[in-house]
């Protein structure tokens, strides 16, 4: 590009030019998970893939015993080979999963049906509602996700009911947001679960837990390169933190944000977070940037403030 006439000329007219060398920073490899199981432990390989998870008993799982299946009337006769496969699939984990407590056939894909559909589903209180989509259409998606969301709440009282109290530390990630409705995000959504968390623990007479809630960025610019290895991209658990992006505090600041006195999220998140989003067959590079961190928001009930 910089040897590009019309495309040097175009930037000369703007006072910019390309500088011609690449800017080089220092990243890290986090250490290779080591995976517990029933049996054992296993190590995640190279590409952070756990592919001998897929036949191992798990350290602890929940049986499958009340469920729904939402289908088109159309794809209704596959249902059963479904259902059998996902039984024979879980059984090496020592999940065991029953037959469906009811397979409710959608005549169309109009929303309405679905709607209909999906309140007969929660009348029945199953434990998990599965969807079959005839299409991959958006509005249709979008439907049944905000129509079947959790409620923050009830991921709590549902926490409470197995461990016999409710969280310290919740951590929530958040998609979907675009640059330009952060402070809307902080402003709203935030105060919104603060306050109904803050409630909440009242109630229980407990003091509200501490909560990290984090926007995800998937729309990342940056193209990290390794210099050892013939500008190839990095491996999986690549973390940059520095030059390439923006201070954690300044940009905390901006949000009007309070720092958790713990720092779990310096610490923990970008492990922890290399955990859930690695350890697949199909896992790419986990580039954790502060570019990722700046967008995210620490905020601690003001009672602890």
């Amino acid at each position: 590009m910089r040897e590009h006439p019309e495309i040097k000329s175009e930037l000369v007219n703007w006072g910019m030019e390309l500088d011609g060398k690449l800017v080089e920073l220092k990243g890290r490899i986090l250490a290779k998970e080591v995976v517990s199981f029933a049996k054992g432990t296993h190590q995640v390989d190279d590409k952070r893939r756990l592919y001998n998870g897929r036949s191992d008993q798990m350290l602890t799982s929940v049986n499958l015993t009340t469920w729904v299946i939402i289908v088109p009337q159309r794809d209704f006769a596959g249902v059963d080979n479904l259902v059998r496969t996902m039984t024979k699939v879980a059984a090496p984990l020592s999940m065991a999963i029953g037959n469906p407590k009811q397979i409710i056939k959608v005549p169309d894909a109009r929303s309405g049906s679905y709607l209909s559909a999906m309140e007969d589903a929660l009348n029945l209180k199953p434990q998990m509602i599965f969807v079959i989509l005839p299409n991959n259409k958006a509005e249709l998606y979008n439907v049944v996700k905000k129509r079947l969301a959790v409620d923050k709440g009830e991921c709590c009282h549902n926490f409470q009911e197995v461990n016999g109290e409710l969280p310290e530390r919740i951590i929530m990630y958040r998609d979907g947001v675009g640059e330009g409705q952060l402070k809307a995000v902080y402003n709203t959504e935030l105060t919104i679960l603060t306050e109904g968390l803050m409630k909440m623990y009242a109630n229980g007479g407990r003091s509200p837990p501490l909560l990290t809630f984090i926007v995800v960025s998937k729309r990342v610019n940056t193209r990290l390169m390794m210099m050892k290895m013939n500008l190839q991209n990095p491996p999986p658990g690549t973390i940059v933190d520095e030059v390439v992006t923006l201070p954690g505090t300044n940009a905390v600041e901006y949000f009007g944000a309070t720092w958790d006195p713990n720092f779990f999220v310096w610490f923990h998140l970008p492990p922890s977070t290399c955990c859930e989003c690695g350890l697949t067959s199909v896992s790419s590079t986990l580039n954790f940037v502060q570019a990722f961190i700046f967008e995210l928001v620490i905020l601690k009930p003001k009672d602890n403030c």
